[in-house]
């Protein structure tokens, strides 16, 4: 009867524990619940966040190539004063001589439309120079004194029909006229000697001798270059002193002087 009824305690404190058991394991599922919800709450809050966020980029890219469009279609904007000031700049710079500027055009079909296209005061001569056989036209824009001479000029030729410009010599002053000698044309000053012929390969005006006198630390000082041929083959450098310099500029004026026809 007694073991009857210790089983009986048994039992019933069986079951009591296990009711308690069971209770703590519910309420531990209880409490965690909310932490799984909280869980789920975050990440619908970081992808509405992400989305936000997105959306913005997507605002800053939108901005940032319309600020982009804007700068590279300013940039490519061109200021028309800009141009204009360009335009007469090319203008002005394009020409080769005064013949050229005062007619707006290069070339001409001959001798006779430069001459007929100079105006008073200005003067023309023909020369002939060493490397080609055949005559040239100098011109001047401003002649010296009475006598027909000037210290510059441009000269043209006649190529393949047209009469184009070849080069501009000269501009020392009234006193050193341009001079033609021997097949050579003269220039320069009492302290540059200057000589020029027609370039053999090329067919244009050449320097043959260039030659300066100059001072440095108190000593003064001959350099340049001489040429025998008209090409660019030998060319020598100059070697000589002040007695050779001297003779030179000596030999020089005494060769013909250019004597232009004046425009009137």
């Amino acid at each position: 009867m007694m073991k009857m009824r210790y089983k009986g305690y048994a039992l019933m404190l069986a079951l009591v524990l296990t009711g308690i058991l069971l209770a703590g394991c519910g309420k531990d599922d209880d409490e965690k619940a909310p932490e799984g919800a909280d869980i789920n709450n975050a990440a619908q809050a970081a992808a509405a966040e992400d989305e936000d966020m997105s959306e913005d980029d997507a605002e800053d890219d939108a901005e940032g190539e319309e600020d982009f469009a804007e700068d590279e279609e300013y940039s490519d904007e061109e200021d028309p004063a800009e141009d204009e000031d360009m335009s007469e700049d090319e203008e002005w710079t394009d020409y080769d001589d005064f013949v050229q500027e005062q007619s707006q055009k290069y070339d001409f079909k001959d001798f006779d439309e430069i001459i007929s296209s100079l105006k008073s005061g200005q003067g023309y001569a023909y020369i002939r120079l060493q490397g080609l056989d055949e005559d040239l036209l100098a011109v001047s824009e401003s002649l010296s004194g009475t006598d027909g001479s000037a210290d510059e000029a441009s000269i043209y030729r006649m190529e393949d029909g047209i009469c184009s410009f070849m080069s501009s010599v000269g501009g020392y002053g009234p006193e050193f006229p341009l001079r033609a000698d021997d097949g050579l044309l003269y220039a320069g000053d009492d302290k540059c000697y200057e000589t020029y012929f027609v370039s053999e390969e090329y067919g244009s005006l050449m320097m043959k001798d260039s030659i300066e006198e100059d001072e440095e630390d108190g000593k003064t000082l001959y350099f340049g270059f001489v040429r025998e041929t008209n090409d660019f083959d030998n060319d020598k450098e100059y070697t000589g002193g002040a007695e050779e310099f001297k003779k030179l500029i000596a030999d020089r004026d005494k060769k013909s002087v250019i004597k232009f026809t004046q425009v009137k």
